[in-house]
């Protein structure tokens, strides 16, 4: 998983976001797709 965008996602749900903010965002997706089939996903919720 990525930093960034744990990260990213905080942000948004802090209303931190700046330029890029979604206006009243409560719930967030990250999701990456590795070699060999290898995922992950975190779902992060204010």
């Amino acid at each position: 998983m990525g930093v960034f965008q744990i990260a990213e996602l905080t942000w948004q749900l802090r209303g931190e976001a700046g330029g890029r903010q979604v206006p009243n965002a409560k719930l967030g997706l990250a999701q990456t797709l590795g070699l060999g089939g290898n995922a992950t996903a975190a779902i992060l919720k204010r």
